[in-house]
């Protein structure tokens, strides 16, 4: 999975090193704001852990569709030094970008905070109501891992399915269910059927794969028919009788598109072969200069018809010659 790698924001940093010395701090909402982690909110008063735990759902408050960290202390009361647990609210009903987004800033956030301050509990993940109980914390605590939930036997269940009966479970198309529009389906189609030679594809509102422009049958010049070059997109080339899936993704992008469109990938390519593009070869480019010469390159196909022909074994005429150290050799002894 691919990391997000964002900042923590001065306040947030702020108000957990001012909470090493305010026991009454029993936890500190966080939320993904830009390309940073922002302080949400703190919250007091609970008498210990599991008192906190049980305010967060309406203390923060955790929204039904929107991700949230939570810094929970963890140390018995009266301690001396102060241990947290980090608490990820990923809700079922988020947007996949933002479930992924949060999952993969975890240890991120932790590092940037003081990885040591969390070394004496296990992340908890929580994504609706039900996993908001003490009891699944606790029994994971216990060793034995906490038990699953009904949205938890829901979703295995789901997903076994999902893999005995679609193809596309296999690259992750059930976790992150983006999908073509009719017309972007359209333009590939035409792409394998030799209509169009170019098409840029984008990720749109709605976990939508949507077309940036029109497709085109000049595809002699990858960087100078996209329609942007500071953003990433998806885009199928044809070239004679070889079809290229280009994957660009220019290093100065947004954090939060590159994780979007690394995440897409996979599901793109497997969209392609339903339209009818198939054994597309897949180039990455992270440099707008680069790419006509990488396109270029994983198109031109090699073409060399000789074939390797082996001599017929023959037995030589007469013995070998014997080397002449040896026979040196003898006639010194």
């Amino acid at each position: 999975m691919a990391r997000a790698h964002l900042a923590v924001d001065v306040e947030l940093a702020n108000s957990f090193l001012a909470a090493q010395s305010e026991p009454a701090v029993r936890w500190i909402a966080a939320t993904v704001k830009g390309e940073a982690v922002c302080l949400l909110k703190t919250g007091s008063g609970a008498a210990d852990a599991a008192a906190a735990f049980g305010e967060l759902a309406t203390g923060v408050p955790l929204a039904k569709d929107e991700p949230c960290f939570v810094v929970l202390a963890r140390e018995a009361p009266g301690a001396a030094t102060r241990k947290w647990q980090l608490v990820c609210w990923v809700p079922d009903a988020a947007a996949p970008r933002l479930k992924m987004l949060y999952s993969s800033s975890r240890e991120d956030l932790k590092t940037s905070l003081g990885a040591g301050f969390f070394a004496s509990a296990k992340d908890y993940c929580a994504n609706d109501a039900a996993d908001l109980d003490w009891a699944h914390v606790a029994a994971a605590e216990a060793g034995g891992g906490a038990p699953l939930t009904a949205a938890e036997l829901f979703r295995k269940e789901e997903a076994a399915a999902e893999a005995a009966t679609d193809r596309r479970a296999s690259v992750g198309m059930a976790a992150v269910p983006f999908h073509l529009t009719p017309d972007a389906r359209a333009a590939l189609e035409a792409v394998a059927s030799g209509a169009a030679s170019l098409v840029e594809v984008v990720v749109g509102a709605g976990e939508t794969l949507e077309l940036a422009q029109p497709p085109s049958t000049d595809a002699s010049s990858v960087k100078d028919s996209l329609s942007a070059l500071d953003a990433p997109r998806f885009v199928v080339v044809k070239r004679e009788a070889k079809t290229l899936f280009v994957y660009y993704c220019p290093d100065a992008a947004p954090i939060k598109a590159k994780m979007t469109y690394s995440t897409a990938k996979a599901t793109f390519a497997a969209l392609l072969a339903e339209a009818g593009v198939a054994d597309a070869t897949t180039v990455e480019v992270r440099d707008a200069g680069d790419l006509d010469a990488d396109v270029a390159a994983a198109a031109a196909v090699v073409a060399d018809d000789r074939t390797m022909t082996h001599a017929a074994n023959t037995k030589p005429a007469r013995p070998g010659r014997r080397s002449s150290n040896r026979a040196s050799a003898t006639r010194k002894k």
